[in-house]
């Protein structure tokens, strides 16, 4: 387990190695959640380049509905 520190700015480092393991880019989104009240998660937000393509044929309402539902069960856990 690393520690890191808070920034004036409220910012953390993410570790090296962490951000390697995960293929963590610059910009990139993370979902931040609080699990009680001392520990905190950071999940990957997938980014729209990696499906690219993916979704040739289908409607957009169905896309979006189905990104609703995704997040809802991000939000259960």
């Amino acid at each position: 387990m690393n520690t890191v520190k808070l920034s004036d700015n409220y910012q953390v480092v993410i570790p090296k190695a962490a951000r390697r393991q995960l293929s963590l880019e610059k910009g990139q989104q993370l979902y931040v959640q609080s699990v009680n009240e001392h520990s905190i998660t950071f999940t990957v937000q997938d980014p729209v380049d990696r499906y690219q393509g993916t979704l040739k044929g289908v409607l957009l309402e169905d896309a979006i509905d189905h990104q609703r539902h995704m997040r809802r069960e991000l939000d259960r856990s």
